[in-house]
């Protein structure tokens, strides 16, 4: 099943710059080692391998997709699908008597390993010149969309460049369960006719009336939503709202009657996600007079299978860049604010089978929309996240950035600016940007683009990047058995040839002696003096504060405050002094890894519990507007109690992830502060 949601644009990322993180009280500096780029992402349920990407025996000057010249088309929307990528170089117009009469950009593919597909030697160019027009490149169905800058005419080609569909269409769409769209365009009369083809190019008998400016509906299940005339048994016109099959028969009838009395306060209404995929769709209700839609979930009989909604004032928006994959969609939950648009408040991952959400992600309290995007990979299904937020200074919309997450909301790929280098032989390298080319990866394939500083640079302008690489990514289920550099996102660390291989039973040389001291002044748990390196988890920070809390007081704390998602008791006790308040929904996520904002939240609600509330000072960082809303007191306030620092460049990386022994150096001088 193919989708048509694939429409976010591509955004290149801020900078992340490496940067030590804390200054012991010893004078020691931590320093964060970027990872080496891996080969492969290990997720819980999924992996995903990454190939370096290049095309080889380029002597034609062939280019990737993404730096097509301008000849009046528009960028694809994606340049890697089905085991192939676009590429492009420039070729000339001839007049009939083979004069220059212009260029345009000629189309090829690479396999995924780089090599040219496509021989334009064997094309009669009197015939065809196969180039760019169309806005999409996806191969669906084994097909892909071409355009002829001969005839100025659209056809389609096979993954070796063979013509299949002859050129004869103004417009033509992607391949949808065996079925695509295509348009002429009559321009002297006015009159648009569309055809729906089969994979070898023959037109289907739909009614000849079936509107051309249909564009969201597609076949799917063998039906295909409506809201155009049919013509009934008498030969009368009439209203029709539902779905036909391939020979233009009415199979769900939503309205079918006189056109005047169609209404969309007294019927179910079409979207743009009422085509049928794996058994559902979904229909629109406005039912009632609702200022608001509420979306109703229909299976392939017309029965209604359960209802995507929200209390007042909050509302639903469902599909379109949220998207949709088999029978799981995204459901954004917004709160009406009396303006155009309202506020964001979550996303939901949907079982539309069951109207069950199987994955929850409230927007921070400093974003303003977290965007998700959905792609089917075989039994499971992939989540790939980017969440937007206002700088602190301005309202500007930033993009904070892509994780790549499975279905229950395990992290599969991290943000990449926050853990990698491209040059591990230089120290301090980084990544400083990167893009999704093909905005999410597309049925298991995407290519990546990744820009790299080296720290001989100095600046802080992009034009700094030193290197730019190129990934192939490829999505399977399962865990990989295979050599490499694996990065494990369940774990945060690296294994294979060439990872770094700290012993995680001795705390880092930079932190040994502060975190043999906290362990002596009995303020570090059995469970924490171990894996120093890896990220502290939420509730490990909080058994850590119990302990800070309970030893300097020389109390035990009797209060609890209790969450749905777990039964620890350090996290209740630290949940009743309202050092946590949890994520939301009485949820406290305890597995959930700690970023040093959450810390510095956490460090100043502890002092101020303890009776001590530390001084705060501005905090003037580089990278201040990155720092949350929500956040940005409390990092001043860890900072005039010199519990946390920022380090080299001035930065304080607030999205990165905290440390056992980071939490346990922070621990130490909170001890040494208030014993």
């Amino acid at each position: 099943m193919k989708k048509r949601w694939k429409t976010i644009t591509s955004v290149v990322l801020s900078a992340a710059l490496l940067c030590p993180l804390l200054s012991a009280t010893s004078g020691a500096e931590e320093v964060v080692e970027r990872m080496p780029f891996p080969d492969v992402f290990q997720g819980k349920n999924m992996y995903i391998t990454a190939k370096p990407y290049e095309i080889k025996n380029n002597s034609e000057g062939w280019i990737l997709g993404t730096e097509l010249p301008n000849y009046g088309y528009k960028n694809p929307e994606a340049v890697c699908s089905d085991g192939r990528v676009l590429i492009f170089k420039e070729g000339q117009l001839k007049d009939e008597q083979g004069y220059n009469i212009g260029t345009t950009a000629l189309i090829n593919f690479t396999d995924t390993d780089g090599n040219i597909i496509i021989d334009h030697s064997t094309y009669n160019y009197d015939e065809i010149i196969p180039a760019f027009g169309a806005e999409k490149f996806e191969f669906s169905d084994g097909l892909c969309s071409f355009y002829d800058a001969k005839t100025g005419k659209c056809g389609y080609m096979d993954r070796q460049g063979r013509i299949v569909v002859p050129p004869r269409y103004d417009h033509v769409d992607v391949f949808q369960d065996g079925i695509a769209k295509a348009w002429v365009y009559d321009r002297e009369n006015g009159v648009t006719t569309v055809y729906y083809l089969d994979t070898a190019g023959n037109a289907l008998p739909v009614p000849e009336y079936l509107s051309p400016n249909n564009v969201n509906f597609w076949f799917g299940d063998g039906m295909m939503p409506t809201d155009n005339p049919l013509r009934n048994s008498a030969g009368k016109i009439e209203q029709f709202v539902g779905y036909i099959d391939t020979q233009g028969n009415p199979v769900i009838t939503i309205y079918r009657d006189a056109a005047y009395d169609y209404s969309r306060d007294k019927y179910l209404g079409l979207c743009n996600e009422s085509s049928f995929q794996d058994g559902y769709a979904v229909l629109e209700d406005l039912r009632g007079g609702r200022k608001y839609p509420a979306y109703v979930v229909i299976d392939t009989k017309g029965n209604e299978v359960c209802t995507l909604d929200a209390e007042p004032p909050y509302y639903v928006q469902v599909g379109g860049y949220r998207g949709r994959a088999g029978k799981y969609i995204g459901v954004e939950y917004l709160e009406s604010t009396g303006g155009q648009v309202g506020r964001d408040i979550r996303t939901a991952v949907v079982d539309m089978s069951t109207g069950r959400e199987v994955a929850n992600f409230p927007v921070p309290e400093n974003k303003n929309e977290r965007y998700t995007k959905l792609e089917h990979l075989g039994s499971s299904v992939m989540l790939t996240i980017e969440e937007n937020y206002s700088k602190i200074d301005g309202g500007i919309s930033v993009s904070n950035g892509y994780e790549v997450r499975e279905l229950d909301g395990s992290m599969l790929i991290p943000n990449l600016n926050e853990k990698f280098t491209l040059d591990p032989s230089h120290r301090g390298s980084y990544i400083n940007s990167y893009t999704y080319i093909d905005q999410e990866i597309i049925n298991g394939l995407g290519l990546l683009q990744v820009g790299g500083v080296n720290p001989a640079f100095t600046g802080s302008n992009f034009d700094d990047v030193s290197y730019t690489k190129l990934y192939i990514l490829e999505a399977h289920e399962g865990t990989y058995t295979g050599s490499g550099l694996v990065y494990n996102a369940v774990t945060g660390q690296m294994s294979g040839s060439g990872a770094p291989q700290p012993d995680g039973n001795t705390p880092s040389g930079w932190a040994a002696e502060q975190v043999n001291a906290a362990i002596s002044a009995g303020i570090v748990p059995d469970t924490l003096q171990s894996g120093y390196q890896q990220p502290i988890t939420r509730a490990e920070f909080c058994a850590l504060a119990v302990e800070l809390y309970e030893t300097v007081k020389g109390t035990e704390i009797t209060q609890r405050t209790t969450f749905t998602d777990t039964d620890d008791v350090n996290v209740q006790k630290m949940g009743a002094l309202e050092v946590v308040t949890g994520v939301g929904g009485g949820r406290f996520e305890p597995n959930g890894t700690l970023t040093r904002e959450q810390a510095a939240t956490m460090l100043a609600r502890l002092a101020a519990a303890m009776g001590s509330p530390m001084t705060a000072q501005t905090p003037a960082f580089a990278d201040n507007a990155s720092i949350s809303t929500w956040a940005f007191d409390a990092v001043g306030q860890v900072l005039g109690g010199g519990v946390m620092s920022g380090g080299s460049n001035n930065m304080f990386l607030p999205k990165e992830n905290y440390t056992r022994e980071q939490s346990i150096l922070t621990m130490m001088r909170m001890y040494n502060l208030f014993r």
